[in-house]
């Protein structure tokens, strides 16, 4: 296993698996050709589908100034139909989750702050704006909801005539 940033590695010489999970790294076709050039026999993309995601942060995103995000780039049947236009086979399969979720409103608070921080640097301000959210959507001090997710696995074999590309 070779842990490391997606954007820094460089393959020496093909991988079984090339396998991204959840991975912003994996955005585009170039990232897709790249996976692929290091495979010498599968490549496999896991992440969410059909518009799964986080309410709350997408709420605290909006009030901050960031009124039309999405997870869509994170949906693998971009890459699914890019890989069937270029003569690949690929296999998408989907299942869902759903989980019934109760965080103490501290806890959520500070989960939501630390996520957001990994983004842009946030000014007091806008601390105040996700303790604001997450109080005004807590009782008794917890924050219930119930989370329904859908995940996609799109797998394939690499095509001939690109591997070992320069990336």
């Amino acid at each position: 296993f070779v842990c490391e940033d997606w954007n820094a590695f460089s393959a020496v010489h093909g991988y079984d698996l090339v396998f991204s999970s959840f991975c912003p790294g994996v955005d585009g076709l170039r990232s897709i050709l790249r996976m692929e050039a290091m495979s010498r026999g599968k490549c496999c993309l896991v992440s969410l589908g059909n518009g799964s995601g986080d309410q709350l942060a997408f709420d605290a995103w909006a009030e901050l100034g960031h009124p039309n995000l999405s997870l869509l780039a994170f949906d693998p049947l971009f890459p699914y139909h890019a890989l069937v236009d270029m003569g690949r086979r690929p296999e998408i399969r989907e299942f869902s989750l759903v989980e019934d979720v109760e965080v103490a409103r501290e806890d959520m608070v500070n989960a939501l702050t630390c996520y957001m921080s990994m983004f842009q640097d946030l000014t007091g301000r806008e601390a105040q704006v996700i303790e604001r959210i997450v109080s005004e959507r807590s009782r008794n001090g917890y924050l219930a909801w119930r989370e329904e997710r859908t995940v996609r696995v799109l797998f394939w074999s690499p095509g001939s005539g690109i591997r070992n590309g320069s990336w």
